[in-house]
């Protein structure tokens, strides 16, 4: 059994009063969903950051109906604040919703968690899948651990089952290459996606309060002191699965960056340089895009195939 899974940190994605048109971040998005749905036909689709916790995005829920199932989503006990819009949602291709299931199991928020896992089932073959937001800096990694060992525990009691966790903004630079739960000593291995290195990019302006802007294309560079924008691409999204499951792992982004600068008073020539052989350079403005499609969040999609 095959089966392809997408994992998308849409950063906020808009849930706005369906009375008033929806925002051009949340088009932007939904029409770039609409096109990897459409070049990869995901069986899963999970996403991060859609709409308050414990209430669905139903404008996302609505706009995928023709295509996709709600199957999961992150409930109000599973935060520890439920007044942002760090929701979860899980969704199955129509075709393949009816194989899935709630697992056999409550959500439990951990101590010092700030969201819990959104668990789906699988009803054949008792696999489960989780899906986990940690954003929690440098408590990170420790969260993380924790979720995957209370899931082994829950999932360790029944015969035969199995667990994939996958994380949209896990947040964490020293994740180890393998995790064995204390109980049932399964071990898992994180699977990074293959593509540029990197599934998010973070711009922080060098220079004073006032320049903090991503389109600032003015500033003085080309001197000894140059103002701009400083980017970091890390690796935030990635999986742990269990050891001798076949996954591969892709995520096709790019970002580039512009730098723009002025010579005795005249604006000069605007240069594109590839930002990931450019880590240090301030840039007047970025651009980030997958496969091709501009992005409005700073993560960017990920896919999955296992099996």
């Amino acid at each position: 059994m095959s089966i392809k899974i997408m994992i998308w940190n849409t950063q906020h994605l808009n849930d706005q009063n369906q009375k008033k048109p929806m925002s051009a971040a949340y088009n932007d998005k939904k029409a770039l969903l609409d096109k990897l749905i459409t070049s990869d036909s995901p069986d899963l689709i999970a996403l991060f950051e859609v709409g308050t916790t414990g209430k669905p995005n139903q404008a996302i829920v609505a706009d995928l109906a023709g295509q996709y199932t709600l199957v999961g989503a992150l409930a109000a006990e599973g935060a520890a604040t439920v007044n942002t819009t760090l929701g979860s949602l899980v969704f199955a291709r129509n075709a393949v919703a009816a194989d899935y299931s709630a697992p056999s199991f409550g959500t439990v928020l951990g101590a010092g968690h700030r969201r819990a896992s959104v668990v789906i089932r699988h009803k054949a073959n008792g696999s489960h899948f989780a899906f986990y937001h940690a954003n929690a800096s440098n408590k990170a990694w420790g969260n993380i651990k924790s979720e995957i060992d209370h899931l082994q525990d829950q999932i360790g009691q029944e015969h035969g089952s199995w667990l994939a966790f996958f994380g949209g903004d896990l947040n964490s630079h020293d994740a180890p290459a393998s995790a064995t739960d204390p109980i049932y000593h399964k071990r898992m291995t994180r699977r990074r996606p293959l593509g540029p290195g990197y599934t998010h990019v973070s711009a922080k302006h060098s220079g004073p309060a006032e320049m903090d802007t991503e389109e600032a294309v003015d500033f003085y560079m080309g001197g000894e002191v140059e103002y701009g924008l400083i980017v970091t691409l890390s690796m935030l999204d990635f999986a742990y699965v269990p050891d001798g499951l076949e996954c591969e792992g892709e995520c096709k982004a790019s970002v580039v960056g512009r730098r723009n600068w002025k010579l005795d008073g005249m604006k000069g020539a605007v240069k594109t340089l590839n930002i990931e052989k450019q880590p240090k350079k301030p840039f007047s403005s970025i651009e980030k895009s997958y496969d091709g499609t501009l992005v409005r969040s700073d993560h960017f999609p990920v896919f999955y195939t296992l099996g």
